[in-house]
């Protein structure tokens, strides 16, 4: 990771209200409140990037007749349930419990009930609203490091201005 990367992460961290844990304990880590955060750090990167906002436009219409929970709020929390390692819907009480941390989070049915709702339609415009947040992360981190992507070393080159997903596979015979 590059300096411009660390301090950009860096940034971001602590204006939402992290420190370092090395400051305190020596730990490498945020900590927000004395909590480890990495799990909500996930949430408020979808609000930093828009993810959250993009989804909850794109899903206007699934809402119901009395909503409490934008839907596109409802999305980012099953992602962040599983980032905590979810392995069932019911699993977002985990976030649902620690309202300091997480705010105001959907129960298992009303998460239910967003997926049910969710057609050929909505799943196209969820991947728009992925899309254009993912547009949006990539020009932040160009406007704070220069380019979207940084040079890539690729089959014994200096670099490349390259986004380079390295694959690995495993032959099973």
């Amino acid at each position: 990771m590059s300096k411009t990367e660390s301090d950009l992460i860096e940034r971001h961290f602590r204006s939402a209200g992290y420190r370092d844990a090395s400051e305190d304990h020596g730990h490498p880590g945020w900590v927000w409140s004395g909590v480890a955060r990495p799990v909500p750090a996930v949430a408020d990167l979808a609000g930093t990037t828009t993810l959250t906002a993009e989804l909850s436009a794109a899903l206007d219409g699934v809402r119901g007749p009395r909503p409490r929970h934008h839907p596109g709020r409802v999305l980012v929390d099953l992602a962040v349930a599983i980032a905590n390692g979810a392995e069932a819907i019911s699993d977002i009480a985990v976030l649902a419990d620690q309202p300091a941390l997480f705010g105001s989070v959907a129960s298992d049915p009303t998460c239910w009930r967003l997926l049910d709702a969710l057609g050929d339609p909505e799943l196209a415009a969820v991947a728009a609203a992925r899309a254009r947040a993912r547009e949006v992360a990539w020009a932040q981190r160009a406007e704070t490091t220069g380019a979207a992507f940084g040079p890539s070393r690729v089959a014994d080159t200096a670099g490349v201005e390259a986004l380079v997903i390295d694959l690995d596979g495993h032959i099973v015979v």
